[in-house]
């Protein structure tokens, strides 16, 4: 998924992640992988928006 997400950035693309449990979102953090260039959003709706709102379409 991170790489996928690294790959998608060189080639300028921005990646919008949702749906991650609390739980995975603290193993995630807790392994220490830097989430640092995906933008996380709760849900569908909120990415969709948000995407909108930041001109990402």
């Amino acid at each position: 998924m991170l790489d996928t997400a690294k790959g998608l950035q060189l080639l300028g693309a921005k990646t919008i992640l949702t749906g991650i449990r609390p739980s995975l979102a603290q193993t995630l953090v807790g392994l220490g992988l830097d989430l640092g260039s995906i933008i996380i959003k709760g849900t569908l709706q909120s990415a969709i928006a948000s995407a909108l709102k930041n001109d990402l379409v």
